[in-house]
């Protein structure tokens, strides 16, 4: 899994850097001179592409951190059971008076 990660994100770098690459020509060329329709629609497909490659890397990352999380949890988490277990012991009902009796199991 780790050698196609590694893959993917050279693949990946490289498309970028290619891309960008030749954005920036049609940007200088732009700047020179109007860009045809084509040019236009060519450079619009480019951004796409490299919206859709860094929305992918956004959420590989948001993965990374889900799985980082659970693994090795909230360093408060300790402390918030902690406080539940408390609450949970304040407010339990260990038994009820039925006619001046304490019972354990209201069932009798």
């Amino acid at each position: 899994m780790k050698p196609w990660c590694v893959g993917l994100k050279n693949r990946n770098y490289e498309i970028i850097s290619d891309l960008s690459k030749k954005m920036e020509s049609l940007d200088i060329e732009a700047e020179t001179c109007p860009l045809s329709e084509d040019e236009i629609q060519i450079r619009d497909l480019r951004v796409k592409t490299l919206c859709e490659i860094e929305d992918n890397n956004l959420e590989d990352l948001k993965q990374k951190a889900k799985v980082k999380w659970v693994v090795d949890g909230d360093k408060n988490s300790s402390f918030f059971n902690g406080v539940v277990k408390g609450h949970q012991k304040y407010t339990r009902i260990y038994g009820l008076v039925f006619d001046g009796v304490w019972t354990l199991q209201p069932d009798k």
